[in-house]
């Protein structure tokens, strides 16, 4: 007996995006979904036996009724293959949820809340389920889960590993589990939603979220592939399904003349990039350089935006020597670097909007 699956997890769909604008953002959502219908296509096209998806797939604070719709008729493409749900903090199966009002097509089972939910497929394998019931404290689900017999029991859910070193939730609020739980629980192998980060080991899978939600989030991520056989081993492959990703990219902006230099620099940069990355200037900038923020966020073909922030970046000011001038700069530069109740990127904001004031200049924003 070999069964195969397809798992999916912290799609995060409607996903607001604020750091992103409303633009960028409604593009990022739109990418979400189709990340979420390549999966279902993939796992209709891999005679995959089951579509597992533990957690997160919408966040219920933003979804709408278009929402609801995707999802139910993304889910009826994969009729007669079993679904089976298992709700995160996220998308708690709360009773205003996606999950309880949808009518379903009858090969999507949601686990509940208050018991484990089996799904028996061919060949003496056992699915279990459970969901979330609130968005936060819900306690260890597997200690409420034993099975035995002479079959293969797999078990899908939303939860914390502890210990494990992925970003752990630090007041252990969604179901926090440790990996001798799922032994105890007599389980082969579990499927759980929650961290963004893939991991696979011989009891646990974390499919992590398969399109990146933020910058950082590197590595091979998609929907997973899982080959399951008689004794409770599992392989997986991972297949790609976004069409997206988050860059990194530091922009020296030392020896430029003019905003427009560093526009093209930035620009001649982002060849080769797509979807959304985010610009950290560096180096040291000249202090008649006229270049604000809004110049920096540029599109193309490829790339949805780009994010711009500070990092290593000064502005060829010599404060000192500004200080010691018997001018009305001068006395500002003094007071400001005298003032105890700045913290320095305070005292640095401030004297540089301050002498672009003096010096006639309005774009007094610093970036």
């Amino acid at each position: 007996m070999t069964a195969k699956f397809a798992v999916l997890s912290d799609v995060h769909l409607d996903r607001p995006f604020r750091w992103a604008g409303s633009e960028v953002g409604h593009r990022l959502r739109t990418s979400l979904r189709k990340a979420f219908s390549n999966a279902v296509e993939l796992a209709c096209n891999s005679n995959v036996d089951a579509f597992l998806l533990p957690g997160d797939i919408y966040e219920h604070e933003h979804y709408g009724p278009d929402t609801s719709n995707f999802l139910r008729d993304q889910l009826k493409l994969l009729h007669p293959i079993p679904v089976v749900v298992a709700a995160g903090n996220h998308d708690h199966l709360a009773p205003q949820s996606i999950w309880a009002q949808t009518g379903w097509s009858p090969n999507v089972t949601v686990a509940e809340i208050d018991r484990w939910t089996p799904v028996q497929l061919e060949d003496g394998l056992t699915l279990w389920g459970r969901s979330h019931g609130r968005a936060r404290g819900t306690a260890n689900l597997l200690t409420s889960l034993s099975v035995g017999g002479s079959g293969v029991d797999i078990a899908v859910f939303h939860g914390a590993l502890r210990l494990a070193g992925l970003n752990d939730d630090p007041n252990g609020a969604h179901a926090p589990f440790d990996a001798q739980d799922i032994e105890d629980a007599g389980i082969a192998h579990a499927f759980v939603g929650h961290y963004h980060n893939p991991c696979h080991t011989e009891l646990l899978t974390y499919p992590g979220n398969p399109a990146p939600l933020d910058f950082g989030e590197l590595g091979n991520r998609g929907l997973v592939v899982a080959e399951v056989d008689d004794s409770g081993s599992v392989t997986i492959t991972t297949e790609q399904v976004f069409d997206h990703q988050m860059h990194d990219l530091d922009l020296d902006v030392t020896g430029a003349s003019s905003g427009h230099d560093v526009i093209e620099k930035l620009r001649s940069s982002l060849d080769g990039l797509d979807g959304v990355v985010r610009v950290t200037l560096t180096g040291e900038m000249a202090n008649d350089l006229d270049l604000r923020e809004k110049d920096l966020q540029i599109s193309t073909a490829k790339v949805l935006a780009t994010v711009v922030r500070r990092g290593e970046l000064t502005v060829a000011y010599d404060f000192d020597r500004i200080a010691s001038e018997d001018t009305v700069r001068g006395q500002f530069v003094s007071d400001v670097l005298n003032e105890n109740g700045l913290d320095d990127d305070m005292r640095r904001s401030v004297l540089i909007a301050g002498l672009r004031a003096l010096d006639g200049r309005d774009d007094l924003e610093v970036i």
